[in-house]
C-alpha cells in the first residue's frame, strides 16, 4: 500500500511561490535589461517577506497589539523609495510574475490557510505588501485594520455664553430702531453736586 504524501505546511507552500518568484526575477530581469541594482532591490525584497512569513508561520506567536485611536503627531521625514509603489508593479517589470500571482491567489483561496494567516498579524504585513506587488487584492481578512477616530471633546463642542464673554458695565447692543440705550453700570453723581441741585 502506498504511503500517502504529507501535505506540505502553509509556510512552506508560500516560501515555494516566493523561491520561484525570485527564480523568475532573476532570468527575466536579464533578458529584459532591467538593471542590475534594481534586480537585486527587488530579489532582496522578496526574500525578507519569504522569512518574515515564514517566522510569523512557524515561529511562537506574539499577542496582537492594541491599536490606538490617533493623534496628532509630526510628520516622518519622507525617504527615497527605491521600488514602485503602484499596483502591480512586480507584474508590470516582470511579466513571468503572473504565474506566482495565480498561484498566491490559489493559495490564499483555501480557507484554513486564509484562516491561519489572518489569526497572525505579522503574516498579514507580509503577505499584504506581496499581494500589492503581484496586483492583487487581499482578502478582507488580511486587509490592514482601521485605526479607531479619536473621541469628540464635549467641551469643544459648547459654545460659549456671549453674555459670559461681555465686559462688566459694557453698554448692551444698540438697536437699529432707536438711539442706543445709556450704558449699564453708569457710576452716580457725587453726593455734593446733588446737594447743589437741591436733591
Amino acid at each position: 500500500m502506498a504511503s500517502a504524501v504529507p501535505l506540505a505546511s502553509p509556510a512552506s507552500r508560500f516560501a515555494a511561490i516566493i523561491a520561484a518568484l525570485c527564480d523568475r526575477v532573476a532570468a527575466e530581469g536579464h533578458r529584459r535589461g532591467i538593471a542590475g541594482p534594481l534586480v537585486v532591490l527587488i530579489w532582496t525584497r522578496l526574500r525578507r517577506l519569504a522569512a518574515r512569513l515564514a517566522a510569523a508561520l512557524d515561529g511562537p506567536q506574539r499577542p496582537a497589539r492594541a491599536r490606538h485611536p490617533a493623534t496628532a503627531r509630526q510628520p516622518a521625514p519622507t525617504r527615497p523609495r527605491p521600488l514602485p509603489r503602484r499596483l502591480g508593479w512586480l507584474g508590470t517589470l516582470i511579466p513571468g510574475a503572473a504565474a506566482a500571482a495565480g498561484q498566491l491567489r490559489d493559495l490564499l483561496a483555501d480557507p484554513e490557510i486564509l484562516a491561519l494567516a489572518a489569526s497572525i498579524p505579522a503574516a498579514g504585513r507580509a503577505l499584504r505588501p506581496l499581494c500589492h506587488a503581484l496586483g492583487l487584492r487581499p482578502p478582507p481578512a488580511l486587509r490592514r485594520p482601521k485605526i479607531p477616530d479619536p473621541a469628540p471633546d464635549p467641551a469643544a463642542d459648547t459654545a460659549p455664553d456671549p453674555a459670559a464673554l461681555r465686559p462688566p458695565c459694557a453698554a448692551p447692543p444698540a438697536s437699529a430702531a432707536g438711539p442706543p440705550p445709556a450704558a449699564r453700570c453708569a457710576p452716580s453723581p457725587p453726593a455734593s453736586r446733588r446737594r447743589r441741585n437741591g436733591a
